[in-house]
């Protein structure tokens, strides 16, 4: 049923004012990622960059959680709380910015050069959903209330999709194909299914 009558509440310019920092600085770290100079990084510490993709998805998901919970989903929310809930989606972002960053600052060895992109595909493709999830609310919140209740419903809720199983599973492949002597890749079956566990935490 289509609402009507409807005020946009202050709680979601709250938290689309507040998100607008959050999606410029997606974007700057999108576009000016390092380049790879320097030593090549050991391959056990490219592997352990990805664990912590794990546990920075984990605390991003739980901030959106809290932010839809807290802010957006509750008419006593003020606008301090909807501040300090995007902060905390924030300071995800900027973890797995750094990540990003990391796994493009250093070159990896030689025989791996072909895999430094699927490395770094994992917490790109996490950043740009982000970015556009976040985009699409600030977009949804600038249109009249009847438009986005009609797309949304009443409430709107931040879902994100971060799943990256097939990003994780094209690096596997590339380490299944390259005639490397480099250990590692039978981490991947794990990673992948934590990512797996991670989808359901709500």
């Amino acid at each position: 049923m289509r609402a009507t009558n409807l005020v946009t509440p202050d709680r979601y310019h709250w938290v689309a004012k507040e998100l607008q920092c959050v999606v410029k600085e997606i974007e700057t770290a999108i576009f000016d990622r390092p380049v790879p100079a320097g030593f090549p990084r050991p391959l056990r510490e490219a592997w352990g960059l990805l664990t912590r993709v794990q546990e920075v998805v984990t605390k991003i998901q739980l901030s959106a959680n809290g932010l839809t919970r807290d802010v957006l989903c509750n008419k006593t929310a003020t606008i301090n709380k909807a501040r300090q809930s995007v902060a905390a989606v924030g300071d995800g972002i900027q973890e797995l910015k750094a990540i990003y960053h990391d796994l493009w600052e250093r070159p990896l060895p030689s025989d791996m050069a072909g895999a430094q992109a699927y490395f770094a595909a994992i917490p790109e493709t996490l950043l740009k959903r982000c970015h556009l999830l976040f985009r699409n609310f600030i977009g949804l919140v600038s249109l009249e209330p009847d438009a986005w209740a009609a797309q949304t419903g009443v409430d709107v809720h931040l879902r994100l999709n971060l799943d990256v199983r097939e990003e994780i599973h094209r690096l596997q492949s590339w380490f299944s194909k390259a005639k490397t002597s480099h250990a590692g890749a039978p981490c991947l079956e794990w990673l992948a299914a934590g990512f797996v566990l991670g989808l359901w935490i709500d």
